[in-house]
């Protein structure tokens, strides 16, 4: 089900009715996310799991190393992977984190940005779990410290770094991971990043692996899906239609979330400026 608005006070009435599995989305409730897309026919997928090419896809074993070698002066002195994981994201890596956010105004944003010919759409969900981050640090410990030769009979040694990272947890079960990892985790960052913090950021992590006829196997696609008992988004989403995203845009940087709030490089701001300065 969509639902069709046409400006910002439209938008925010929107947001006001709709209604999840706790009752109304309320703008306090940390459990509440918002995802802005630019074009409502794109895929609910990570970056890692999109086509590189025809018949192609991204390596993510291969991505992670290569950025790990390559940008060491920037992550060293970080002890998560998870959070290594985060800024490899934030620098425009392929990961299997996806973006999303606390803040609905920042959702549309994003959806009234960019693809000018097409029509947009915000989603919203809800998460319940208190415990997320950790399993998504295990998930980002496997995938950044081992070798491709696990993927085909993964069990084995993610049993083993399991183990070994929750051996002083009370939380998490030390024996069952299965089914932890077959599905998708919602990710609070810590707040370290300016854009982050003025994107009031978060992330659902890909699950890593998938059960088949087979057994368990590392997980090389995923998309989200909508309106389902386990769906991560809500069936009900809020459609930006084309002709409306410079208006809706306007309306927004009225009221302060343009590119150099969302953005708060000195590159994004500088853009900013120079698209405010134009004589006519």
């Amino acid at each position: 089900m969509s639902i069709t608005i046409s400006n910002l006070s439209e938008y925010l009435d929107c947001i006001k009715r709709c209604q999840i599995s706790t009752g109304k989305v309320q703008f306090a409730q940390s459990n509440v996310y918002f995802r802005g897309e630019a074009n409502s026919e794109w895929k609910l997928q990570p970056a890692v799991f999109r086509e590189s090419g025809k018949n192609e896809r991204y390596d993510e074993y291969k991505l992670i190393k290569m950025a790990t070698a390559k940008s060491w002066s920037l992550i060293g002195s970080s002890d998560s992977f998870l959070e290594r994981l985060i800024m490899f994201q934030h620098y425009g890596l392929k990961t299997r984190l996806y973006d999303v956010t606390s803040n609905p105004l920042v959702a549309l944003f994003f959806a009234a940005s960019g693809e000018s010919d097409k029509n947009g759409r915000v989603l919203y969900g809800h998460c319940n779990n208190d415990y997320n981050n950790k399993i998504a640090e295990i998930v980002a410990r496997i995938i950044s410290t081992t070798d491709k030769k696990w993927m085909g009979s993964p069990l084995p040694y993610i049993d083993k770094q399991w183990k070994e990272y929750v051996k002083q947890d009370r939380v998490l079960d030390k024996n069952h991971f299965e089914e932890l990892l077959c599905v998708p985790h919602y990710v609070y960052p810590p707040l370290n990043s300016p854009r982050i913090s003025a994107q009031n950021g978060a992330f659902l992590m890909a699950p890593l692996l998938v059960m088949q006829e087979t057994g368990i196997k590392y997980r090389t696609d995923f998309e989200f899906s909508q309106g389902n008992d386990d769906s991560f988004f809500e069936a009900e989403d809020i459609v930006i239609e084309s002709d409306n995203k410079p208006a809706i845009l306007d309306e927004l940087k009225s009221i302060g979330i343009d590119e150099s709030s969302m953005f708060p490089e000195i590159e994004h701001i500088m853009r900013s400026i120079n698209s405010n300065c134009i004589i006519s």
